[in-house]
């Protein structure tokens, strides 16, 4: 048997046993309403990109002599790795002062570009691998 559908003004529909023992979906109103957002809300974009980018200079050392960067066996060559990210850096932080507002797939793009750099980095061991840019490992 095909309970009927009453369709009302809104979209919640409760489970009701009628007096027949027969069940019917039927309206209801909601006995509670969810409770209002109080979380933060998501940066916007250039928020996101800025922030990206003060991290990962912060992380990654940029200032490091050439000396240091090329002493040791490579997996990937850390100077070159860093002299990119550094121009794409830089060219971000000329994008976001001419008030360029970056696509959420260029975020992303960006922080998985910095991830990877970061790995490559962490593997010839000039930094900590515990922890990569743009990974919040704080939160629970």
């Amino acid at each position: 048997m095909r309970p009927d559908l009453n369709r009302k003004r809104s979209r919640v529909w409760r489970l009701v046993t009628t007096r027949e023992s027969q069940r019917a979906l039927t309206w209801q109103p909601p006995t509670t309403f969810p409770p209002p957002y109080t979380g933060h809300m998501k940066p916007d974009t250039s928020t996101a990109m800025r922030n990206i980018i003060s991290e990962v200079r912060a992380t990654l050392p940029f200032t490091m002599p050439a000396a240091e960067l090329c002493a040791g066996p490579c997996q990937g060559c850390a100077k070159k790795l860093l002299e990119y990210l550094d121009q794409e850096i830089d060219e971000w932080e000329h994008r976001l002062d001419a008030d360029e507002k970056p696509t959420l797939g260029e975020v992303t793009k960006f922080g998985k570009t910095c991830s990877r750099i970061h790995k490559a980095i962490a593997a010839n061991g000039l930094i900590a691998s515990d922890r990569e840019p743009g990974k919040n490992t704080d939160a629970k």
